[in-house]
């Protein structure tokens, strides 16, 4: 698990990161979220979260394929009309 030292690094440039702000979240844990401060960093100023779960313990990231309920015939049909409408305001 990683340390709090270790998730206030930057995901891009590895600098330590400034706490921005801490959140309260559910079962006593928290979230802080950090920014960059890194002049030459393409993510200065950009935020991420590190959640500290209430024994101090943060959890290890897991990157994997986003799982999101299937698209019903109804939603996609919906979802290409707007394009459509956005593609002739475009023209």
């Amino acid at each position: 698990m990683p340390t709090i030292e270790e998730a206030s690094r930057c995901p891009k440039c590895d600098q330590q990161g400034k706490e921005h702000s801490s959140h309260p979240s559910s079962k006593g844990s928290k979230v802080i979220v950090f920014h960059c401060q890194n002049d030459l960093c393409p993510w200065l100023a950009t935020g991420w979260a590190v959640q500290v779960k209430a024994d101090g313990t943060i959890p290890e990231y897991k990157r994997g394929p986003k799982q999101f309920e299937a698209l019903t015939v109804y939603d996609k049909l919906g979802a290409q009309r707007v394009l459509d409408e956005l593609k002739g305001e475009n023209e």
